[in-house]
């Protein structure tokens, strides 16, 4: 049975620029300029069932592949960014200043959607010192854990853990981070350059 997941990716200040937002955003700049002055409502995600998410608002899109695979998406501009209230009972939890979002399925797969994938900031300004980005984050995170969710390492990475993971992740740009640990300063700076993420 495929592992039921919730995958977080931070992109944090001007490293929004990232390529893989890039290519969303020139994908799809024409419906983000005629939603741009909307304001964004809170959003709910369930994994499972893609008819308990919301997918009726104007950032939403469904995309079917003849193979069988579907992905559930959001995506919100920049300055109106989403917020997004991760429900699964009493896991659930919210996100705010979301940029984008994508659930995958799979008709080959029983249960729906199986994982998202949440592409946050770390304000809805994108500005924020250093400091203040690391602060938000480790309480977002502090929060993940509180509500009982756990870290999730692929059976094909190290089981590493506080900074041996961080120092792999610089390498290794999709393992798992280990929440628990607070990077200092200097590594915080050098790793948003590479897109940290945490998976749970």
């Amino acid at each position: 049975m495929m592992k039921k997941s919730l995958y977080i990716m931070l992109i944090c200040g001007v490293l929004i620029a990232s390529a893989s937002v890039i290519a969303q955003y020139r994908n799809s700049s024409s419906t983000h300029e005629a939603h741009a002055n909307m304001t964004s409502p809170s959003i709910v995600l369930r994994l499972g069932e893609p008819l308990a998410s919301d997918f009726d608002t104007p950032w939403a899109s469904i995309d079917r592949h003849p193979t069988g695979a579907e992905f559930y998406q959001h995506e919100w501009m920049r300055g109106n960014l989403g917020v997004v209230q991760i429900s699964d009972g009493k896991l659930g939890f919210p996100i705010d200043n979301v940029l984008s979002t994508i659930g995958m399925a799979d008709k080959e797969v029983p249960g729906g959607i199986y994982e998202w994938s949440i592409n946050a900031g770390v304000s809805q300004e994108q500005a924020d010192t250093p400091d203040a980005a690391l602060n938000r984050m480790i309480k977002l995170l502090s929060l993940i854990r509180e509500r009982g969710w756990a870290r999730y390492i692929s059976v094909d990475d190290p089981r590493l853990t506080g900074k041996e993971a961080w120092v792999y992740a610089k390498d290794n740009s999709e393992y798992s981070l280990d929440s628990t640990y607070t990077p200092n300063r200097d590594e915080w700076q050098s790793m948003t350059k590479a897109t940290p993420q945490w998976v749970f």
